[in-house]
Parts: C-alpha cells; sequence; structure tokens
C-alpha cells in the first residue's frame, strides 16, 4: 500500500456482498469494488480502499476482497458496535491515510468520471457531491436520485464536519446535515453524474416506493 495515496474511498457496509433475489444472487458490494478498480486504472490515481464492516455474515468483505481488489490496495476495519452510516464512514476516514477522502456506499456503479472530478474539485478547495441515478427495479428504469452519501471532500473539511452517527441504513439525516456544512461555507459543488448509479437490490424497493417521483425516468439500464 503507498505510504500516501492521493484517494481514500471510504465504504460503510453490512450485509451488501450477496442477496438472493427475484432475479437470482446478486453481489451490490463486489459490483462496486469492480467498479472502484476500473475506474481508478481509468483515473490514473493512486488510490486505497478503506472498508468499516459490521460484523456482515452473508459474504464478509475479508473473504472476496482478495481477488475482487486486484491492485486496489485495501483493509477492512471489524467494527463491533451496531451499525451507523455516518459512524462507519467516520471509522474508514480515521484509518485512511488520504489528504482526499471519497466517502460511497457498497451498492453503487461508480465511474471514473465522478473520481477525476471530485480530484479537480477538492484540489479547487471545494467539495463535489454528485448527483446520482437510482435503478427503481432490476433492469429498469432510472431516475434522479438527491440524496448526498456519495462525495469527495477535503480532509480538513471532513475533520472539522465529521458525519452524523445515526444507526440502520436510513442515513438521510447523515447525508443531509453532512452536505450543508459545505453549503453553507459556499464549497459545495452538486453536478449530475449519469455514471452514478444507485443499483436496484431487494432491501431498498421500500425506499424506492417512497423517493420515486412521476416524469423522472431518464433512461432504461440493465444490470
Amino acid at each position: 500500500m503507498p505510504a500516501k495515496p492521493e484517494l481514500s474511498i471510504c465504504i460503510p457496509c453490512w450485509n451488501r456482498s450477496r442477496m438472493a433475489s427475484s432475479v437470482g444472487i446478486i453481489e451490490p458490494f463486489p459490483h462496486t469494488v469492480d467498479c472502484l478498480v476500473r475506474a481508478v486504472a481509468e483515473v490514473g490515481c493512486e488510490a486505497e480502499l478503506v472498508v468499516a464492516d459490521y460484523g456482515s455474515t452473508d459474504w464478509p468483505p475479508a473473504e472476496w476482497l482478495p481477488e475482487r481488489a486486484g491492485s486496489l490496495p485495501y483493509r477492512v476495519l471489524n467494527r463491533q458496535e451496531r451499525f451507523s452510516v455516518g459512524g462507519g464512514k467516520n471509522a474508514a476516514a480515521e484509518a485512511a491515510s488520504a489528504n482526499v477522502l471519497f466517502f460511497a456506499e457498497c451498492d453503487l456503479d461508480l465511474p471514473a468520471s465522478l473520481i477525476r472530478r471530485g480530484l479537480e474539485v477538492v484540489a479547487e478547495g471545494k467539495a463535489y457531491f454528485p448527483r446520482y441515478l437510482r435503478e427503481r427495479r432490476p433492469g429498469g428504469p432510472l431516475y434522479w436520485g438527491n440524496g448526498h452519501g456519495c462525495c469527495v471532500v477535503m480532509r480538513g473539511h471532513w475533520e472539522e464536519n465529521r458525519w452524523l452517527v445515526g444507526y440502520g441504513w436510513g442515513g438521510a439525516d447523515e447525508d443531509t446535515q453532512f452536505a450543508h456544512w459545505f453549503t453553507r461555507r459556499g464549497l459545495l459543488v452538486r453536478e449530475d453524474e449519469p455514471g452514478l448509479i444507485h443499483r436496484w437490490h431487494p432491501l431498498l424497493e421500500s425506499k424506492v416506493a417512497t423517493d420515486a417521483l412521476p416524469g423522472n425516468v431518464v433512461m432504461e439500464l440493465a444490470w
């Protein structure tokens, strides 16, 4: 692992590696890591992956990361407390080595364009909060989401504005509070990123049902 990578990718995880679904077994988190490996290689930056895992029992990341991470250096933090999206992001950031932190989640398509643009924005002293597409059903339509959980920020800004520690997968309060800190200071850059996709999985369906807005579909894309 490089002594000082340019980018630390910080991801909390709890049972998102292997799931039974109506379309068979799906692997959201390994898919996300596959995307990251390709994206980091395309951008050509030195990066590391730091995973805060809260006792996953479906397929623990430590079992499959040696193969799927490829040349991307990684470490897995074994968290013993109750699962928290914000707490996991904070724990990963504390263990991270880089001065630029890329906070993500474990059920996303993550394109090279996001990393490239994030590094550009942070170099200007700001924070990048890309707008993402959400998959409503397997292979179904995509529509724009409004969350702020995926972002690229300077370590110093995170140290002043750590993630709120809520519990469970909700994440909305954590995301909103974290983003508002940057908004109030005129530091938040918000742009559409069509390659950033929040992929469908069975546990996402209830949230999708409440988030979806009529007429907000923008394209069709298979898994």
